[in-house]
């Protein structure tokens, strides 16, 4: 049995406030759990991920700027922040931009080592590019270099 609920756990919010923590601790302790109906219309988000989603329907052109500002209209609850406690919100922001800058980093290193086809630090050939970055195909393509089709039959 996996005792973890998730982080989406405030999806689940009964119009008396009830949610889903609340009900296993209450259930768990031995506590009479109060009835109830799930909130209809309740709008909340995952800040992260939200800026991570809509970057990429951004990039691919399925959401304008405008679009996305407009969407936070009606917003009950963010899952990250909140102005009784700001701390995890803050925890999350430096969490994701170390991941983001970690990202980077190693995406401008793969792509440095292609292009200029130097070994890395342990002296290991450098790893293919992404099909995007190789030559268009002539004859094959072998170990990311381009060759051409033989004529001599």
């Amino acid at each position: 049995m996996n005792p973890r609920i998730g982080a989406a756990f405030r999806l689940f919010v009964a119009e008396n406030g009830l949610d889903a923590a609340r009900a296993l601790y209450l259930d768990m302790t031995g506590q009479e759990v109060p009835g109830g109906w799930s909130a209809r219309g309740r709008k909340w988000f995952v800040e992260n991920y939200d800026l991570a989603s809509s970057w990429e329907y951004r990039r691919d052109g399925g959401l304008r700027v405008r679009e996305w500002v407009s969407s936070f209209r009606g917003v009950d609850e963010a899952a990250w922040f909140a102005t009784e406690d700001i701390r995890p919100f803050g925890a999350m922001a430096i969490a994701s931009a170390l991941y983001l800058a970690r990202r980077l980093a190693r995406s401008r290193t793969r792509r440095a080592r292609w292009t200029s086809g130097t070994p890395d630090n342990n002296g290991h050939a450098p790893a293919q590019p992404p099909i995007a970055d190789r030559p268009i195909r002539k004859g094959g393509i072998s170990d990311g270099r381009l060759i051409e089709p033989s004529t001599a039959d």
